[in-house]
């Protein structure tokens, strides 16, 4: 990509067309949305499970680890927008 210029028209080299950080923001988005699905089939699983069972607080434990993952990718994502 030296002694060329920037173009999006290049896929050899994305650094020379978007920033770094643009690059991360986007990355950690779509790691974000990925965990709200998986978070929502959860949901949805934990809401069919009979609350007594083992299943249930398993699926609540999975839940509230997917939950913390999205509170520090959220974290990262403001910090990275400042």
């Amino acid at each position: 990509s030296e002694g060329l210029p920037a173009s999006v028209f290049r896929t050899d080299d994305w650094a020379d067309v978007v920033d770094e950080s643009g690059m991360k923001l986007q990355d950690i988005s779509d790691k974000r949305r990925e965990l709200a699905v998986e978070i929502k089939a959860l949901r949805e699983k934990r809401d069919t499970a009979d609350r007594k069972s083992e299943e249930y607080r398993e699926t609540v434990e999975r839940m509230q680890k997917k939950f913390e993952e999205f509170r520090e990718l959220t974290a990262e994502l403001e910090a990275l927008r400042k």
